[in-house]
């Protein structure tokens, strides 16, 4: 979200610090068991196995006002929502997830077709069910890496924001052409894609 890349269907990240590493898993193991007693918590699964453990929560509003002991909480339109937590994995005082989103702002500032081309390509990849790294498929943050790479692939091919019709008609051809790369064209046991700011 911080990113604003984020659809209606996305995850909300949260870091967690002031746990030391060496007590972070066990930090989050009760973590993910306290959390079970929350009548809002719907679903609570620990993956410690990930490169980053994390949580993954479902919380449904209706039991939010239990949860706070206020009665008087409000629940607006959105019913539920799904969180990622994890717990700070730097000493230096920022997290890993807030160092991709500040390369991703930096990216976006620079190269305007990556916001509207990856929220296009998380919408249809979330509908097709293939946008859960947890289950094999693509992670937000490399769906970016790979659109930044086609975008700069297709670099003096920009369109002129002045004239929404190339912008358009720019974009669709661009989310094809992300099928034909990634999906056609390249051999991947031959081939890899560098982004030389990483």
């Amino acid at each position: 979200m911080a990113t604003k890349l984020a659809i209606d269907t996305s995850d909300m990240d949260i870091a967690i610090y002031g746990v030391q590493s060496g007590a972070q898993s066990q930090a989050l193991e009760q973590l993910h068991k306290k959390l079970n007693e929350c009548k809002s918590v719907t679903g609570n699964l620990l993956i410690s196995t990930a490169s980053i453990p994390v949580i993954k929560l479902e919380m449904a509003f209706a039991g939010l006002a239990e949860d706070l002991k206020k009665p008087e909480v409000k629940i607006g339109k959105i019913k539920s929502i799904k969180i990622d937590l994890v717990m700070n994995d730097s000493t230096e005082g920022q997290h890993q997830t807030e160092r991709c989103s500040e390369f991703i702002k930096k990216q976006i500032q620079d190269h305007p077709m990556l916001k509207p081309l990856t929220l296009t390509l998380k919408k249809y990849l979330g509908l097709k069910n293939l946008n859960s790294p947890f289950q094999g498929t693509m992670s937000s943050y490399g769906l970016v890496l790979l659109v930044l790479a086609l975008l700069k692939d297709l670099g003096v091919f920009y369109p002129s924001f002045e004239r929404a019709q190339n912008y358009v008609m720019w974009l669709g051809r661009a989310f094809t052409h992300f099928f034909s790369v990634y999906g056609d064209s390249n051999n991947f046991n031959e081939t890899i894609i560098v982004n030389e700011q990483l």
